[in-house]
């Protein structure tokens, strides 16, 4: 099979199990965060830019919130009308692993074909192949890293009103 097939494949994977992905996201209620959960919040910072606050939800009222973005640190305030999205973390490593051994594979792929192309180039060798070797070799090991190392999984959610 030639590397154009491989490449061509692997492009048809990736691109085919994105859209399984997004045709499988159940419609869920969102819950509201409670206080102490650990909270994404996307906020509008200009004309249409939005900007994600991470941390723990410390406090919540009705003009505003507080989120202390880490534990030595004092809690800061975002205006509820500034807030743009609310999302609650399922916890540090729920993140899929094959997402991110999919991510994992493109950017050693990638990285690897450019280096590989360089090293071909630098060396007045067949670069072409240097780039094959280098993106097949990368990317298993981008995709082994990425598998072992998952993100945060993060539902949407709403904010509770606060009485304070």
């Amino acid at each position: 099979m030639s590397i154009g097939k491989y490449v061509l494949l692997l492009l048809t994977l990736v691109i085919g199990r994105t859209l399984l992905a997004q045709g499988s996201v159940a419609a869920t209620t969102p819950q509201p965060a409670g206080i102490g959960a650990r909270v994404r919040v996307w906020y509008s910072a200009a004309n249409d830019l939005s900007l994600p606050a991470i941390g723990t939800l410390t406090r919540a009222s009705r003009d505003s919130i507080g989120i202390q973005y880490a534990p030595d640190r004092a809690a800061v305030g975002i205006a509820r009308q500034r807030i743009t999205h609310v999302e609650v973390s399922d916890g540090p490593g729920t993140g899929s692993r094959a997402q991110s051994a999919w991510i994992g594979a493109g950017v050693g792929g990638l990285g690897g074909a450019i280096l590989g192309i360089v090293v071909g180039d630098i060396t007045h060798r067949n670069a072409a192949k240097y780039g094959t070797f280098g993106f097949l070799g990368l990317a298993v090991g981008g995709a082994a890293v990425g598998a072992n190392s998952p993100g945060e999984r993060w539902s949407p959610s709403t904010l509770a009103h606060g009485n304070d």
